[in-house]
């Protein structure tokens, strides 16, 4: 793991994963994000290190992903990008079904094209779940009610 693309990586898990990449022997870290927040969750973390790079994109934009992957040659992908918030998705249920389900097509076809990724390792919601007994486990049926968490349980 030495050329990392995360998708969602200004927000607040994504963050988290970004700082403790960059403080590894890694070569760098690519970020894209829309720019939604003024102040996302790498800046409020205040992580600068010269491996990371944050980029203008959209994995709605499968060209931009294609382009990306050719240019930066990844070898693993953490992919975190989605919309989430529930009252969003619930207002705009088109756009929380492009982003979430398209972004992750988009994102899965890119790599697969390009054909070098060792790895990629996708997040969902715990609302995929449903009312699911706590702690979730892996082989419990994914059971989303909400746009939501319909729409990230892949």
């Amino acid at each position: 793991m030495k050329r990392i693309l995360i998708t969602g990586g200004t927000g607040f898990l994504g963050s988290h994963i970004v700082k403790k990449l960059v403080e590894t022997d890694i070569e760098y870290v690519v970020v894209p994000t829309t720019n939604i927040k003024q102040k996302s969750s790498i800046d409020l973390m205040d992580i600068d290190s010269n491996k990371l790079s944050v980029i203008p994109g959209d994995v709605r934009d499968f060209d931009f992903l294609q382009r990306l992957f050719n240019e930066y040659e990844f070898d693993t992908v953490f992919h975190l990008g989605a919309m989430s918030e529930v009252r969003k998705c619930q207002n705009n249920a088109k756009l929380a079904y492009d982003v979430n389900v398209g972004g992750t097509v988009n994102l899965l076809e890119a790599a697969r094209l390009y054909g070098k990724v060792n790895a990629i390792i996708v997040s969902s919601s715990d609302k995929a779940y449903g009312q699911s007994k706590v702690p979730y486990l892996e082989e419990y049926p994914l059971v989303g009610k909400a746009i939501s968490a319909a729409s990230s349980t892949w």
